[in-house]
């Protein structure tokens, strides 16, 4: 079973002076938004063979649930491109031949 922990970050520090407000975490798998909640970002930290996934919602379509999937394999980050703020955000990790393991919503 993997262990599946969620925090919200308050504001860091980021290069460039960007801010970072929301993080989400699925075992060693993280997602987070960044540049003022209007783009977000996955990352796979695991050796495990399986695609990780971020789930998000944006202030322009709040019923709408959109997916950012990082198939590129451990230690790789994928983002998303930038647009109204993000609110919302959760880590999926791919199973094969059974659903989807996802840890709870971060707002």
């Amino acid at each position: 079973m993997v262990p599946l922990a969620v925090a919200a970050a308050g504001s860091l520090a980021l290069g460039g002076g960007a801010a970072e407000a929301l993080r989400a975490h699925h075992g060693k798998d993280t997602g987070w938004t960044f540049l003022h909640d209007d783009g977000v970002a996955v990352q796979d930290n695991e050796s495990d063979g399986n695609s990780v996934e971020i789930q998000y919602q944006r202030r322009g379509s709040p019923g709408t649930t959109r997916h950012l999937w990082n198939h590129s394999g451990a230690g790789t980050t994928a983002y998303s491109a930038r647009a109204s703020t993000v609110f919302k955000i959760r880590i999926c990790e791919e199973r094969d031949w059974a659903p989807d393991s996802c840890a709870s919503w971060v707002a």
